[in-house]
């Protein structure tokens, strides 16, 4: 079950399998979390992942979740080398933390190489505020 899935942070890529929940990553949806050392507000916020992905009738079992530290050593570049990058959804997490050297707009979708990306607010964040939950389904319904 996904709110059972541990996340884990590893080093360097060797092959496809290093890459934690990949077996079930089916639908070419990734998310990048900061990552989290408070289990109860990392529980909290993998529930609150999971009712966006059901409001959108995405299967968030087939989405690939992966923290900010595991991204920060296996950059964006990586993992497309690795595994179909279709759609990423970034939360909270700086883009030069994950190998982009560029700032993107909030809310916004942005085509590079074969996927596209979104920088939105911590999930933390977008649950309290209803012009950030606004932002961000007007952003990602397009997508489904």
């Amino acid at each position: 079950m996904f709110l059972d899935q541990k996340i884990y942070t590893i080093g360097l890529l060797k092959d496809k399998n290093d890459i934690p929940g990949v077996q079930n990553y089916t639908n070419g949806w990734l998310v990048i979390l900061p990552t989290y050392v408070d289990l109860e507000k990392k529980e909290a916020i993998l529930k609150f992942l999971k009712s966006i992905f059901t409001a959108l009738n995405v299967d968030i079992e087939n989405t690939l979740v992966l923290e900010e530290d595991f991204v920060k050593h296996n950059h964006l570049g990586i993992l497309n080398k690795y595994i179909p990058l279709k759609n990423i959804l970034v939360f909270g997490v700086n883009t030069s933390n994950i190998g982009l050297k560029f700032d993107l707009t909030k809310y916004q979708f942005y085509s590079l190489s074969s996927y596209s990306i979104l920088l939105a607010d911590g999930l933390d964040a977008i649950e309290g505020n209803v012009l950030f939950k606004k932002a961000l389904w007007q952003a990602i319904k397009e997508k489904v």
